[in-house]
This record gives structure tokens, C-alpha cells and sequence, in this order.
């Protein structure tokens, strides 16, 4: 699995070291309005668009010191609230999702012992493409 943002990797297990990830939450939600119309007694409901939710993943890796770690998550919270594409490729040999103007919602901390990181991203997601490896 290899993830992308803003060209910056966040997950990749091809890369040193190799960082893992787990995507928790891949969803989103259109808006309706709900209006008695005109002399009605029934309620209608109204699909307005407006299609948006979370990508959520976490990430996992064992860096080469306790300083490397203390960068990557500084590297990983100076993107918070960065508006970037966010790019999902869930198997090295198959389609990938791209998220065009995605942002970077939260970063946290889920687990920090030493040398080892994982990190929660949560992106809030508008529009998605569906594209064919090559």
C-alpha cells in the first residue's frame, strides 16, 4: 500500500524504512434538504450534492533513531491543514484513488515508544478518480 500527499509519501511499504499503513475510514456523505413543498402535506426530500467526508489512515513505522521519528512526526504535523491531492494505491498492481483538493484535517499521536510511530491522518475529501496502474 502506498499513500501520497501533496507529493510528500506517507506510507509505502517499498520505501526505507518501510512505513505500513491501515486505512480506518473511507467515506462520504452527500447533503439533502428536506422542505414541505407548496400546499404539500409530504415531505420531499432534496439531494443538494455537496459530497464530502473522511479519509482516515494510520501509519506505522520503526525509524533509525528516536530523532528520525521526532522528525517524521514534525514533518507530519507541519502539513495540517494543507490543501493537496491525496493519493491511495491499495495493491502495487492495481487501480489507485485520487482525491483532488484534499485536507489534512488532525494528526495524532496513536502510538510513540522509542524508535517506533504510528500516526493517524485524517483528511476531509470532496471529489475522487478511479485510475488504472499503468
Amino acid at each position: 500500500m502506498k499513500i501520497t500527499f501533496n507529493s510528500i509519501v506517507l506510507a509505502d511499504i517499498a520505501a526505507t524504512p518501510r512505513v505500513f499503513s491501515t486505512v480506518e475510514r473511507l467515506g462520504n456523505r452527500g447533503a439533502i434538504q428536506d422542505d414541505l413543498l407548496f400546499e404539500d402535506d409530504f415531505l420531499t426530500s432534496i439531494p443538494r450534492g455537496n459530497v464530502a467526508g473522511q479519509f482516515v489512515c494510520v501509519t506505522t513505522c520503526s525509524y533509525a533513531s528516536v530523532n528520525a521519528a521526532i522528525t517524521a512526526w514534525k514533518a507530519a504535523y507541519d502539513l495540517i491543514l494543507t490543501k493537496a491531492s491525496l493519493v491511495w494505491l491499495p495493491r502495487p498492481a492495481g487501480n489507485y484513488l485520487t482525491f483532488a483538493n484534499a485536507i489534512l484535517e488532525s494528526v495524532e499521536d496513536v502510538e510513540w515508544q522509542g524508535v517506533h510511530l504510528k500516526i493517524r491522518y485524517t483528511f476531509k475529501v470532496t471529489t475522487m478518480t478511479n485510475t488504472a496502474t499503468i
